[in-house]
């Protein structure tokens, strides 16, 4: 399975469903590596872009009385990095993996197109994020697939939909790991005109490490 395919099957940003995630079944996942233990991870940049549609109003120029309304196209580029440590106990014979993870991630927007005017989107904050892994698991090609995503909450009568938003993928080789991300329910504040908050995927890469 070539990286990224995981990924493929598991996340709706890429026109998957969640009824594809790749949880092994049978006796045994025939890997060959094992991911117990204490990795520190390292992500980004992770990016994705935005149009935010600034609207300007103008007084009027007599003798007409209406004012004039223009609205100008903004591309914005939101970014993360990211980086942590994360720990993790593989299961046997079938390669699920449970552990904890404490990542401090900051996201930041910047201004792309058109070259002048205000920026008037903030700056990023940090953000400490301490969790359990979610659906982590390591295939038989030894990629090692995981989420940030917390676990979903059923409402009754109605079950719990799984999120897999937030998802990883990473081709495990001794004592290290490296491959890709996909964060598609993260918000971000942008121009007063749109929506506060809006939900753009990023895409970037992983890395990690242990001793």
């Amino acid at each position: 399975m070539r990286l990224g395919i995981g990924l493929c099957v598991v996340l709706a940003l890429l026109g998957c469903t969640s009824n594809d995630v790749p949880i092994p079944t049978g006796t045994t996942t025939g890997t060959s590596v094992d991911v117990t233990g204490t990795w520190t991870l390292t992500w980004g940049p992770m990016a994705g872009t935005f149009t935010v549609q600034d609207t300007a109003i103008t007084a009027p120029v007599p003798p007409s009385t209406t004012p004039d309304t223009t609205i100008t196209n903004r591309l914005v580029a939101d970014t993360c990095t990211a980086s942590g440590t994360m720990t993790l106990t593989q299961q046997s014979p079938i390669a699920n993996v449970v552990g904890t993870y404490t990542i401090t991630r900051t996201c930041s927007d910047t201004l792309v197109f058109p070259s002048t005017g205000p920026d008037t989107i903030p700056a990023g904050v940090a953000a400490i994020i301490t969790d359990s892994v979610y659906r982590a698991v390591v295939t038989a090609d030894n990629n090692l697939i995981f989420f940030l995503d917390k676990p979903p909450t059923a409402t009754a009568p109605t079950p719990a939909a799984a999120p897999f938003k937030q998802g990883q993928e990473a081709l495990v080789s001794g004592n290290s790991m490296s491959g890709v991300a996909v964060w598609a329910n993260l918000l971000f504040k942008h121009a007063p005109k749109v929506p506060p908050a809006r939900a753009v995927p990023l895409r970037g890469t992983l890395s990690a490490t242990r001793p």
